[in-house]
C-alpha cells in the first residue's frame, strides 16, 4: 500500500514591485516631514527677531516736531555773556542804588561830548566821543570782591553795545568799602545812551543790573 503524503500550502509571497513603491512611498514621506520640521524651526527663528521696520502710516513713525526738552537746553561757551532780556533785569535811574550779587552800583553822573581823556602826554583821543560815567561800586558782602571795567557795558538809542575804553583792570574791594571810578566809553558823536548795563564779578556770567541814562 503506498503512503501519500501532502504538503502544507505555501503562503503567496507579496510581489517584489508592491514591496518597492511601499519603500518610496516611506522615503517621500519622511523627507516632507523633515522638511517641514525645518520650516517650522527657521519660521520661529526669524518670527523671534525683532522687527524695526516702521510701516508707512504708523503712529511710531518719527516727527518733525522738536523733542519738548529741546528748548531748556540752552548752548553756551564759558565766557559768553548773556544776553539781556528786558523783562528779567531790573531797571534803575541815575543816583539809584542798585545791586547785583554782593555788588551794590550807583551811577552819580554822565557826561558825553569828551574829545579827550587824560594828559597832554598821556592821554588818549577819542575816535568819536567820550562818555564819561561816574560809578560807586561798593561791596555788600563779607568776602573781597573783584570789581572789572570791561563787565559793564553802555547801550546806545539803536542797540548798539560798547565797551569801555579805559583797558582791562581789575581793582579788589574789601567788605563794606566802596570804590570811586569814572569809567570812558568812545561812541560815535551822533549816538544817543540808552542805559548801562553793570554786572557783578569779573567775567560776567549774571544778568547784571540796568540804569537808564
Amino acid at each position: 500500500m503506498t503512503k501519500t503524503t501532502y504538503l502544507a500550502p505555501q503562503q503567496p509571497q507579496e510581489p517584489k514591485k508592491k514591496r518597492g513603491v511601499l519603500k518610496w512611498i516611506l522615503i517621500v514621506v519622511g523627507t516632507i516631514v523633515a522638511l517641514s520640521v525645518d520650516f517650522v524651526i527657521i519660521d520661529a527663528v526669524i518670527g523671534g527677531e525683532e522687527d524695526t521696520t516702521t510701516p508707512a502710516g504708523s503712529s511710531n513713525a518719527p516727527s518733525d516736531k522738536p523733542s519738548p526738552n529741546a528748548s531748556e537746553a540752552p548752548t553756551a561757551k564759558i565766557g559768553d555773556k548773556p544776553s539781556p532780556n528786558a523783562s528779567e533785569v531790573p531797571t534803575a535811574k541815575i543816583g539809584d542804588k542798585v545791586t547785583d550779587e554782593s555788588y551794590q552800583f550807583t551811577v552819580s553822573k554822565i557826561s558825553c561830548g569828551v574829545g579827550r581823556v587824560g594828559s597832554q602826554y598821556f592821554g588818549e583821543k577819542a575816535q568819536g566821543q567820550f562818555c564819561m560815567v561816574s560809578l560807586k561800586v561798593k561791596n555788600l558782602g563779607k568776602e573781597p570782591i573783584n570789581y572789572s571795567s570791561k563787565n559793564q557795558a553802555l547801550v546806545d538809542t539803536k542797540d548798539r553795545t560798547y565797551s569801555p575804553d579805559d583797558g582791562a583792570w581789575i581793582g579788589e574791594i574789601n567788605p563794606g568799602n566802596t570804590l570811586k571810578t569814572v569809567v570812558p566809553f568812545d561812541i560815535p558823536k551822533k549816538a544817543k545812551p540808552d542805559y548801562l548795563l553793570l554786572t557783578a564779578g569779573v567775567w560776567g556770567f549774571s544778568e547784571g543790573v540796568r540804569v537808564k541814562l
